[in-house]
């Protein structure tokens, strides 16, 4: 990638928030720049992987991205065969005349057990207080699985999760899928507002 916008028009691409149609209107770009763009950005990407974050490297939505992918899918052929092994958290929104509540709900996921949840008009640290109550009535998980909503990606939730010992995590941390892929990657608003009562 030559360009200094390749990286930020790639990383739009490969949030997936947006259907090549729309990012094309947006960056004034054909559909086959911005694939050829995405493609050679996840190409180069294992670096990400091997080592750190390179000097140079002054972009947020990378440095962003890069917060976000080091915590693998971590459920993929992995058989759930006993309790606390594995916990998940979601969060929806429910419309309202005005706005919006969210419930979220953490699962255990080999019993089915609902061991969290609450309900908010906003979505910030509320959410925290939630699985800290979860860890303190249940214990924790071996792994915590979520998807990479920003309120799963912040750096309260994430060293929540850890703790102080990165290499020695509390709970492993597990993300899959893309915020609002349930609402087909619009977000809440879009989807909603217009049908609220």
């Amino acid at each position: 990638m030559s360009s200094f916008r390749e990286p930020s028009v790639a990383i739009e691409a490969i949030k997936g928030q947006q259907t090549l149609a729309e990012l094309s209107t947006k960056f004034e770009l054909t559909q086959q720049q911005i694939s050829t763009w995405k493609r050679e950005f996840l190409s180069k990407s294992a670096l990400v992987f091997t080592q750190e974050v390179p000097e140079k490297v002054r972009d947020k939505e990378l440095q962003s991205l890069y917060a976000k992918i080091k915590f693998p899918y971590l459920l993929r052929g992995l058989e759930i065969d006993h309790c606390n092994q594995v916990w998940e958290m979601d969060i929806t929104c429910i419309p309202m005349r005005k706005g919006f509540m969210y419930l979220a709900a953490i699962i255990e996921v080999f019993s089915r057990y609902i061991v969290g949840w609450g309900i908010s008009n906003t979505m910030d640290a509320e959410w925290l207080g939630i699985v800290q109550e979860a860890f303190r009535k249940h214990g924790r998980p071996e792994i915590f699985n979520t998807d990479q909503g920003c309120q799963f990606t912040s750096k309260d939730f994430t060293d929540m999760l850890i703790g102080d010992d990165e290499s020695n995590p509390l709970v492993r941390i597990s993300r899959d899928g893309h915020p609002h892929s349930s609402l087909d990657y619009k977000q809440p608003s879009k989807i909603y507002y217009k049908n609220a009562a």
